[in-house]
C-alpha cells in the first residue's frame, strides 16, 4: 500500500530519509531545546514559522518527528527508510521531480530509534508545553513501537529479531 513519506529532513547529498538519522537529528534538536540555555527561544532562524513564538528549533524537531511517526506500520514497527524506486542515489532532480519512492522494510534498530525520539518529545517539557496533542500522540506512537520490539524479541530472541539491511550495525 501507500505510506505518507512527506515531511522530513533529506540525508546529505541525496534525497532518501532514514529513520535512524531522523531519530538522531529529533535528539539532537531536542536535547537542545531542553537542555542548553537560550535554544528554547530562539524564533529568529529565518525558518517560514520564525517569529511566531514558537521556538525555531522546537519546529523543526516537530517536523522531523511527524515524518517519523508517518513512517510506522499498522504493527507498530518503523521502517527503515525512504529511497528513490529506480537508482542508488537521486541528486540530480528534487524528489518531486523524480522517480518514484518506495519505504525499505521495517527493523529494529529504527524502531528502537523512533521509539525513543517520539518519547524524547513527548516528555520534553517545552515540547508538551507547545504541542500538548502531539506529545500525546508521540507518546502513543513510542509504545506501539515498543510493542513491536518486545513482540519481536519474544518472537526470535534478542540476537534472531533484528534484521541487517545495509552494512550498518543493530
Amino acid at each position: 500500500g501507500r505510506v505518507n513519506v512527506s515531511g522530513g529532513h533529506f540525508e546529505a547529498a541525496n534525497y532518501s530519509k532514514v529513520a535512524w538519522n531522523c531519530a538522531q537529528i529529533i535528539h539532537v534538536l531536542m536535547f537542545a531545546v531542553d537542555s542548553l540555555p537560550g535554544v528554547g527561544a530562539l524564533d529568529n532562524l529565518g525558518i517560514p514559522e520564525s517569529g511566531d513564538g514558537i521556538s525555531d528549533v522546537l519546529q523543526e524537531a516537530k517536523w522531523e518527528a511527524d515524518f517519523l511517526a508517518r513512517i510506522q506500520d499498522a504493527d507498530g514497527g518503523f521502517y527503515y527508510s525512504v529511497y528513490s524506486l529506480y537508482r542508488e542515489y537521486e541528486t540530480d532532480v528534487l524528489p518531486e521531480n523524480g522517480d518514484p519512492e518506495v519505504v525499505w522494510p521495517k527493523n529494529t534498530a529504527c524502531t528502537a530509534a523512533a521509539v525513543a525520539a517520539l518519547a524524547q518529545c513527548a516528555s520534553s517539557p517545552r515540547f508538551k508545553q507547545a504541542y500538548p496533542q502531539a506529545a500525546t500522540n508521540y507518546l502513543a506512537k513510542a509504545k506501539f513501537g515498543w510493542q513491536f520490539l518486545t513482540n519481536a524479541i519474544a518472537t526470535h530472541g534478542l540476537d534472531g529479531a533484528y534484521q541487517k539491511i545495509q552494512h550498518f550495525g543493530d
